[in-house]
């Protein structure tokens, strides 16, 4: 048996080192606190942020909206691998189409007036391949004829066709006119 002084010492010496691994556990559990805490908050400010630039990124689309509708001009873009048209707000409009409805390059085509047709046809494939274009041609919209200039570029980075559409019609009035 132990002298009577070591077992005394004993239950001290438990008592001692299971505050000392108390100590050490709460210590780690602090820091992993901090650290977690220091986590979240730079994940608020992340969220924050994109937030902020979520709201940025609505109001500049809501005045490029609002810019277009004003000058009259639509942009669309057209993915040259998957051959998806996509079109502004403005340039439904200015097609007299529903916002939203499906379009493709035969739907703009069709819109076009049939004497225009073949020569945009040749352009738009010249484009595919690389040249830019710049026209003015007539769109035949429920009956009513009407001038709009084109212009159209390759972003071969992002492989797309990238275009713009003003109407002119009350350009080419006014010049008919005179």
């Amino acid at each position: 048996a132990a002298p009577r002084g070591v077992r005394e010492l004993v239950p001290v010496a438990i008592f001692v080192a299971i505050g000392v691994v108390v100590t050490v556990f709460h210590t780690r559990v602090r820091a992993t606190n901090v650290r977690l805490a220091d986590a979240i908050t730079e994940r608020e400010r992340e969220i924050a942020e994109r937030k902020r630039l979520e709201d940025e990124l609505a109001e500049l689309s809501s005045e490029l909206m609002r810019a277009q509708r004003g000058a009259e001009v639509g942009s669309w873009r057209f993915d040259t691998s998957s051959h998806a048209l996509v079109w502004s707000n403005e340039t439904y409009r200015l097609f007299g189409m529903p916002q939203g409805a499906p379009v493709s390059y035969d739907t703009f085509l069709s819109r076009v007036h049939p004497d225009d047709r073949e020569e945009l046809d040749r352009r738009w494939n010249e484009a595919l391949h690389g040249a830019s274009f710049d026209i003015e041609h007539r769109i035949v919209i429920n009956g009513e004829t009407r001038w709009v200039h084109s212009k159209v570029e390759l972003h071969v980075d992002v492989g797309r066709l990238i275009g713009t559409v003003h109407d002119i019609t009350a350009r080419r009035r006014l010049e008919h006119e005179l």
